[in-house]
C-alpha cells in the first residue's frame, strides 16, 4: 500500500528545462499547469498510469489545495521523518532517493523512441516506446548486459522480440545510441539513432 506521508520536490529531466508540467491525469496527453523546478509538493498516491514507457506517476498536492500528476523522472520523493519523542535533538536524515530512479540503469531518448533499462531484484529489463507510432515496442522484456565492450568504453544492453534485436548502448556520462537489427541476420532494420536526455545509475 502506498504510504502518503511523503513530500516531493519537482526537478528537471533536461538541462534546458526549468519548469515541470503537472497534469490532470497520469498520461502525457492530459491538460497541465507548469510549476518551477524546486517547487515542493505533497505526494498522495502512486500508479503506473497510462504512460507506455513504463514510468510510475505520482499524484501531488500543490499551492495548498490544487492537485495533479507528475512522472517519476521529474520529482524527487522522500519520506517525512517521524518526530522523535526524546528531547535530545536528532540530525535530520538525508532525503531518500526516488525508488523508481534508483532502479533505472539507463534512460535516454532518440528522435523516435524512449529507451529505459531497469532492474528488478537480480533481473534486468528493457522498455521501448515508439514516439512516432505512439506504441510500446518493448514492455518488461528481459535484457542482457553484453560483456566486454570496446576500447572507447561502450557498454551495451540487448533485448530481443519478434525477430528484432534492440541494443541500447552508452559511454558513461557520454554518448548513447539505439541500434535495431534483425535477430537472425544481424542486419540493421533501421538506421542507428543517437540518444539525448540520458540519465541512470550506470550512465551517471
Amino acid at each position: 500500500m502506498f504510504n502518503p506521508a511523503k513530500v516531493g520536490q519537482l526537478k528537471s529531466n533536461a538541462p534546458d528545462v526549468d519548469t515541470v508540467r503537472i497534469r490532470t491525469s497520469p498520461d502525457l496527453t492530459s491538460d497541465f499547469v507548469s510549476k518551477p523546478v524546486g517547487t515542493r509538493v505533497m505526494v498522495t498516491d502512486q500508479t503506473l498510469g497510462a504512460d507506455p514507457a513504463g514510468f510510475y506517476w505520482y499524484r501531488v498536492t500543490f499551492d495548498g489545495t490544487e492537485d495533479g500528476w507528475v512522472r517519476d523522472d521529474v520529482i524527487d520523493v522522500s519520506t517525512n521523518p517521524t518526530p522523535s519523542p526524546s528531547p535530545t535533538p536528532t540530525p535530520t536524515p538525508s532525503p531518500t532517493p526516488n525508488p523508481i530512479d534508483a532502479h533505472t540503469r539507463l534512460f535516454f531518448e532518440t528522435d523516435t523512441r524512449q529507451v529505459r533499462v531497469f532492474e528488478e531484484g537480480v533481473s534486468v529489463f528493457m522498455n521501448i516506446y515508439n514516439k512516432k507510432t505512439a506504441s510500446t515496442e518493448l514492455n518488461h522484456v528481459f535484457a542482457t548486459k553484453l560483456s566486454g565492450g570496446d576500447s572507447r568504453g561502450w557498454e551495451n544492453y540487448l533485448s530481443t522480440k519478434d525477430g528484432r534485436a534492440y541494443q541500447a548502448s552508452m559511454i558513461q556520462r557520454g554518448t548513447t545510441q539505439l541500434k535495431i537489427t534483425n535477430s537472425s541476420t544481424g542486419l540493421d532494420v533501421e538506421p542507428i539513432e543517437s540518444g539525448f536526455k540520458a540519465w541512470g545509475t550506470e550512465y551517471q
